[in-house]
């Protein structure tokens, strides 16, 4: 997929606009290509928790935890680790995985 935007900022406020307008899928699909495009990018670790964040709002817990968990291990420095821990918990927790989420 290719971003409409000229700079790796610009990309990501296209993604995660299309997150706010709660287009889901179409957001999904916005995040991926952008930390495939830009994987060391400041915004990178960003992008992966937003992507946890439309399969979490989708009931997608098994993707989610996925996103959450890759995130944390990619971008382990990310102003967002802490809230891919957290989500990766509650993922895992929705997912019937207690103990797992526990130690998430």
């Amino acid at each position: 997929m290719m971003l409409p935007g000229d700079t790796p900022n610009e990309q990501y406020d296209y993604a995660t606009g299309l997150l706010q307008r709660g287009a889901y899928p179409e957001a999904e699909l916005a995040l991926k290509a952008f930390v495939a495009q830009h994987p060391k990018d400041a915004l990178a670790g960003n992008a992966q928790y937003w992507l946890g964040e439309t399969y979490y709002v989708r009931s997608d817990f098994k993707n989610a935890a996925v996103a959450f968990a890759e995130g944390y291990q990619k971008y382990p420095n990310s102003s967002k680790a802490p809230d891919k821990l957290l989500k990766l918990g509650m993922s895992l927790g929705q997912t019937g995985q207690k103990d797992n989420a526990c130690t998430a």
